[in-house]
């Protein structure tokens, strides 16, 4: 009869690079990230968002972030919260930070739902669905790949 090994040990023989991505402009990646061995550490350079329509950033005491976008190996991800918006568009990305086409992303409202925001190839983000985004709309954890 053949044996099977437990899933655990196969992964735990498996060599698996890991790349964190880390913090804001200027700043490293945290000592305990930098001394695992196995992980390789990546700073961002970070740009703010240049805000439309009215919509601010939080305050820098809410510890949200100032709403900015980054590139890295190919992926944009973007950082921070807004608020208090009059229309439905946010900013606009850079060339260098632009999607190759349309891209609907669900992102975290104030609201009991999540709601979508649009990424346009044209680098214009705007603001949608039924969540309370103008009382509080999250940009971190959205990222997608830039133009080819």
């Amino acid at each position: 009869m053949r044996r099977i090994r437990p899933l655990a040990a196969v992964i735990a023989t498996a060599i698996i690079s890991v790349t964190v991505l880390a913090g804001s402009a200027g700043s490293q990646a945290s000592p305990d990230i930098q001394a695992r061995p196995g992980v390789q550490a990546t700073t961002l350079t970070w740009h703010n968002l240049v805000l439309t329509n009215g919509w601010k950033a939080f305050p820098a005491t809410s510890h949200f972030g100032t709403p900015a976008w980054a590139v890295s190996g190919g992926i944009v991800y973007l950082r921070g919260a807004v608020h208090g918006g009059a229309g439905a568009d946010l900013a606009t990305l850079p060339l260098a930070a632009r999607p190759a086409h349309w891209l609907w992303i669900c992102y975290v409202t104030s609201g009991p739902t999540t709601s979508g925001l649009l990424v346009r190839a044209s680098g214009l983000i705007s603001l949608f669905g039924p969540g309370d985004g103008v009382t509080f709309s999250s940009l971190s954890g959205v990222s997608f790949p830039v133009k080819a």
